[in-house]
């Protein structure tokens, strides 16, 4: 506003002077600018300083990933509407600084996993766990760590660009947009292996789900396997191991792929006896001291009476490159002072048995039915619990007689098995070749007649069917 003032004066004829005044301008001045800025403007024209009174229209302009927040002024004013980017206030009546607010841009994040019982995700902004929906400022520093469930595996990321999608931890810069990230997980697979012990004890069957799998292959956590095992031969089947079953020696059962790989063996036992009577009847001869042969029809090798060094048939002398003078021949299984001579009284048996009694020979002759058969080949005896089906099959050996070295003699038609007793026969021979009196107890098996107990010399070498020690 412009106001004159007329002035009077003594003088004659001089006007007075007229003196003019316009309202004063005040300062409109902007706080510094943070990620944005902002002018003022009188009408179209921009303006730095307006009278009292004046309409003043300011306008922000926020940088980039940020957005304009609201107006506030120093002394407060009244802004037409403080939230808009361009509104006018009037001018007051003094200077005033005005402050144009900024805020950074921000965007839902959104996090999910699939399926949705496979794992958790836990997301972090700035090192602050947030909620999945939360709104995360653009360049903010997003931590994504996934969780699998037991059962699953996490397979990889979807919904942002990363540089390893398939880590279960990752690390990301808030894009300028909404972000919406998922977890995948499927259901964990591994190694189902599976064997047999001893290989040749038997076989190992697995099905999962109903599908037969190869030892090796991959399976599901969760999924239904079913082991079978199968002895063969005379083989049993005795236990499972390398998982954790009801029963473990059930020789078929199922259980649940666990989460993690597994190895399972059947373990099956060598039945090397069979129980006629009270008494558990080796079902091999003796092979070389101390083991058995490795099938019922097997020979295995020839002993003299007491001694432990056998000899397999093939060759004139025994393995130790002389019969031993059966003159000097230990009188029994545990005479200790006999060269070479087993000191337990178990002979050439394997731990754990010892060589038959004549007691123990009498009592399986009279327990069973005899018949003469062939297995596999080889002639023998079988001896049939009566009224039952346990058996035991005895091979003819033949035998050699210390006097004769050479092959054996009625291999095929007769056999001679040590047992564990001196005899009482004193003859028929005579002369230092036989040998003096006792002879040694055998069990005669032939194809002529039925077997019985009776004695032969020491000095023959026979063959040796031990008995279990109880």
């Amino acid at each position: 506003m412009t106001a004159a003032i007329m002035a009077t004066s003594c003088g004659k004829d001089t006007p007075p002077p007229v003196i003019t005044t316009e309202d004063p301008e005040f300062n409109i001045t902007f706080a510094a600018f943070e990620n944005g800025s902002a002018k003022a403007f009188a009408g179209n024209t921009e303006v730095t300083k307006a009278k009292a009174g004046d309409i003043i229209t300011v306008k922000a302009t926020a940088d980039d990933t940020f957005h304009f927040a609201g107006w506030s002024s120093s002394p407060v004013t009244g802004f037409d509407d403080a939230a808009a980017e361009t509104t006018d206030f009037l001018m007051p009546d003094k200077d005033i600084t005005i402050t144009a607010l900024f805020s950074k841009d921000t965007y839902m994040l959104s996090f999910a996993v699939n399926p949705e019982e496979a794992g958790t995700v836990t997301v972090t902004v700035d090192g602050t766990a947030i909620a999945s929906g939360d709104q995360v400022e653009v360049g903010a520093s997003v931590t994504i760590e996934a969780t699998k469930a037991a059962g699953y595996a996490f397979v990889g990321w979807s919904g942002i660009d990363l540089d390893d999608a398939s880590a279960t931890e990752a690390v990301f810069e808030m894009p300028a947009e909404a972000v919406s990230i998922t977890a995948a997980f499927d259901k964990s697979e591994y190694a189902l292996n599976f064997a047999a012990d001893p290989v040749v004890g038997g076989t190992v069957t697995v099905t999962v789900d109903g599908a037969a799998i190869e030892s090796g292959d991959q399976v599901e956590v969760g999924a239904s396997v079913t082991i079978m095992a199968e002895a063969v031969g005379d083989y049993i089947f005795t236990e499972w191991s390398g998982i954790d079953l009801a029963d473990a020696s059930v020789a078929e059962t199922t259980f649940e792929m666990p989460d993690g790989e597994v190895s399972i063996t059947a373990s099956f036992l060598l039945v090397e006896w069979v129980q006629i009577g009270a008494t558990k009847w080796a079902k091999y001869n003796v092979e070389a001291p101390g083991e058995f042969a490795t099938t019922p029809e097997d020979i295995g090798m020839y002993y003299q009476f007491g001694y432990s060094i056998g000899w397999d048939g093939t060759v004139s002398t025994p393995a130790n490159g002389t019969y031993y003078n059966w003159m000097a021949a230990p009188l029994g299984w545990g005479d200790t002072s006999a060269p070479i001579n087993d000191p337990y009284g178990q002979g050439p048996c394997p731990d754990g048995y010892t060589v038959p009694t004549s007691a123990q020979a009498n009592a399986l002759i009279a327990d069973c039915d005899q018949s003469n058969t062939s297995l596999r080949g080889v002639s023998g005896k079988q001896f049939t619990v009566k009224g039952g089906s346990e058996s035991i099959f005895f091979p003819f050996a033949g035998w050699n007689p210390q006097y004769t070295p050479g092959s054996p003699s009625g291999v095929g038609s007769t056999s001679y098995y040590w047992l564990n007793e001196i005899g009482t026969l004193a003859g028929p021979w005579t002369g230092s070749s036989q040998g003096p009196p006792p002879f040694g107890a055998v069990m005669s098996v032939n194809n002529s007649s039925n077997t019985n107990v009776t004695q032969q010399q020491r000095a023959f070498a026979v063959t040796v069917r031990c008995v279990k020690v109880e």
